[in-house]
């Protein structure tokens, strides 16, 4: 039980970290994407969907299993992609937000002693 939760929370981390990616491309205000992002993202996900690179596999594995619809398999591809093309920045932001979550868990411990 315990595992999916921590399976759960990996996947939202990671999928919070590739919409802040994609933002820009909605946003009217903020920072704009230049051509350069673009390209890399979308050779990333060439590459990931041609490559079958799966960054989430245990995790998207066990959503198979469980018996979730195939494409969900293509959705991680599609993310892994994303991350491929962010490069280093992406496991960065990724790491940071993590640190968050656990730095949050600590401060809640505190609080309760």
């Amino acid at each position: 039980m315990a595992q999916q939760y921590i399976g759960i929370m990996i996947v939202s981390l990671f999928v919070a970290a590739v919409v802040d990616c994609i933002k820009p491309l909605w946003s009217k205000n903020g920072a704009k994407v230049e051509v350069a992002e673009i390209v890399s993202m979308c050779v990333g996900v060439v590459i990931a969907v041609s490559c079958r690179i799966n960054l989430l596999y245990y995790i998207s594995d066990a959503y198979i299993q469980l018996g979730a619809p195939k494409f969900v398999e293509y959705i991680f591809y599609v993310m892994t992609g994303i991350a491929m093309g962010r490069g280093a920045s992406f496991l960065k932001d990724i790491w940071e937000r993590v640190q968050q979550v656990a730095g949050g868990r600590k401060a809640e411990e505190k609080a309760e002693e």
